[in-house]
C-alpha cells in the first residue's frame, strides 16, 4: 500500500504539468476571404511565421491554429490567385481566442496576364489541373447522363479564383461513389448548377435516382482499366 502511494504522488507532479501545458496554450481563428465580394476563401494556408504551426482555411472561409504558446506572432497567409500577405504582432494568450479576419488582395500578376492575352489575341496557355493517368478509362458522358453533378468532382469552381483540385481523384474515391451512388446522384436538371446542395433525404432520393437512371455498381476493374 505504501508503495502504491508513493509511485501515486510520482505521478501527480507530471499530471498538474501537463495540465499546465494545455491551460497556457493559445488559439487564433478568424476567417478568410475576397474583401469585394466578401466571398470566403477556401483552402488558403495560414502559417504561423517563425513555427511549425500551419492550417487550411475550410470551405467557409474559417481557420483555427491551436496549441500556440503565449506571445507576440506574425501571420503568412497564401492562397492561390492572390497575393501572400503577413498579418504582423499578433498577441496571442491563454486566456481567450485570438480572432484575426483577413482580407486577401488578388495577384496582379494574374489579372495582368490576362489582360496582355486579351491585347495581344493570344491564345491562353492551359494547364490541366484534373489529369487521370494514362491507364484510366473516364467516359465524362456517362457520369453526367446518370446524375453525377459537375462540383461532386471538381468541387465550387464558381468559388475558385484558379482552378484547383478538390478531389484526390484516387481509386478508393472513385470506387466508393460506384459502391454507393445514392450518397452523390442528383436530379440530371441539377447536373451543371454550381449552387446544388444535397437535400437532407439525399438518400431516399439517391436510391430513387439509382433506380430510374438504371445505375449499375460497377466495381471490376475492367470498368476504368482497358
Amino acid at each position: 500500500m505504501a508503495t502504491r502511494s508513493k509511485k501515486s504522488w510520482l505521478f501527480l507532479p507530471a499530471i498538474l504539468f501537463f495540465h499546465c501545458s494545455l491551460a497556457q496554450s493559445g488559439v487564433i481563428k478568424g476567417r478568410i476571404f475576397n474583401p469585394f465580394s466578401n466571398e470566403p476563401l477556401p483552402y488558403a494556408n495560414i502559417q504561423l511565421q517563425g513555427t511549425s504551426l500551419f492550417t487550411l482555411s475550410d470551405t467557409a472561409g474559417n481557420y483555427t491554429i491551436k496549441k500556440i504558446t503565449p506571445g507576440l506572432y506574425n501571420l503568412v497567409v497564401s492562397s492561390v490567385g492572390y497575393k501572400t500577405k503577413i498579418v504582423f504582432e499578433i498577441q496571442v494568450d491563454n486566456l481567450k481566442p485570438s480572432f484575426v479576419d483577413i482580407p486577401m488582395e488578388s495577384s496582379a500578376d494574374t489579372i495582368r496576364q490576362v489582360e496582355i492575352v486579351a491585347r495581344t489575341d493570344r491564345s491562353i496557355e492551359w494547364t490541366r489541373v484534373h489529369d487521370l493517368p494514362d491507364f484510366v478509362y473516364f467516359n465524362h458522358s456517362i457520369h453526367v447522363n446518370k446524375g453525377v453533378g459537375c462540383t461532386t468532382c471538381h468541387g465550387q469552381v464558381d468559388r475558385m479564383p484558379l482552378m484547383m483540385q478538390e478531389q484526390s481523384l484516387q481509386m478508393e474515391w472513385c470506387l466508393d461513389c460506384h459502391r454507393n451512388p445514392e450518397r452523390y446522384v442528383r436530379p440530371r436538371d441539377a447536373v451543371f448548377r454550381v449552387d446544388y446542395e444535397p437535400p437532407p433525404d439525399q438518400i431516399a432520393l439517391g436510391t430513387r435516382l439509382v433506380a430510374q437512371y438504371q445505375i449499375q455498381k460497377l466495381t471490376s476493374c475492367s470498368t476504368c482499366h482497358r
